[in-house]
């Protein structure tokens, strides 16, 4: 099917601590939920376009949603055997040399096995969060468009933020060095957002509501959206109307999904 890309899974996506994470995210986001005013985009899979009247078709966007590759910080907590501990302390998320978490090796095939998929399709912008993972990711995985296409970097598309240095950003000035094609006039200089304290799941899903609502006044009508796999959990479980269960589910590292979303 062209909604589901195949991927490396991560390394502890298996293991019952990885899924008590999960299961304790889409608890809280459903917690979230509901104190955020109903979804009004509709989301569908790609591969059942055919099913949109023509007034749906003219009222919406083909979108490629991307989880980053495989990181540091998730080979950090693989390694540990455990996600966030920052209650307990010694946090893999917040580990020596994990700031703005780079990809690692495994995370760099990922990106680059996604080149040969994005091949064929007709991506008219691309957008990424700020974090060098998923920027990395982006370079990689789209090399075609990236002369031939616009790349905005949204700070709506970072990593639920706070307490964990993995999701802290670099400057501006710092990563425009290793992405001149990305234009970052949206992206203060300093991050602004981070803080010791983590961010909740309203704000996450108010910043994906933000998204969703600047992709509705963009002109292109396919794009590509690279990001992370909490917001990307916030962002279908909340944002959109869709009770496929795939599209509910927790993204692996370097996974795609094309998608349809319907505009009111």
């Amino acid at each position: 099917s062209s909604a589901h890309t195949g991927c490396v899974r991560d390394a502890m996506s298996t293991t019952p601590t990885h899924t008590q994470e999960v299961d304790a995210h889409l608890q809280t986001i459903l917690e979230a939920k509901a104190s955020l005013p109903p979804a009004e985009v509709r989301c569908i899979r790609l591969s059942e376009i055919d099913s949109l009247s023509p007034e749906e078709r003219k009222k919406s966007k083909v979108a490629h949603f991307v989880r980053h590759g495989h990181g540091l910080h998730n080979q950090r907590a693989a390694e540990a055997g455990h996600g966030c501990t920052c209650k307990e302390g010694n946090c893999p998320y917040s580990s020596e040399g994990i700031l703005d978490a780079a990809l690692v090796e495994s995370g760099l095939q990922q990106a680059r096995d996604l080149a040969p998929q994005t091949q064929s399709l007709k991506v008219q912008l691309m957008c990424v969060s700020p974090m060098r993972r998923a920027l990395q990711t982006a370079a990689l995985g789209f090399p075609k468009e990236e002369k031939t296409v616009p790349w905005i970097a949204y700070e709506e598309l970072r990593e639920q933020y706070g307490a964990h240095v993995c999701d802290k950003r670099r400057p501006v000035s710092e990563i425009k060095q290793d992405f001149p094609h990305i234009d970052f006039s949206l992206v203060p200089e300093n991050d602004e957002l981070w803080t010791p304290e983590r961010e909740d799941k309203r704000s996450v899903g108010l910043r994906c509501r933000e998204f969703v609502r600047l992709l509705a006044t963009r002109p292109e009508t396919e794009v590509g959206v690279v990001t992370h796999s909490a917001l990307l959990l916030t962002l279908f479980n909340t944002a959109v109307i869709t009770e496929d269960p795939f599209l509910l589910s927790w993204f692996a590292t370097g996974e795609m999904r094309s998608v349809v979303l319907v505009f009111p």
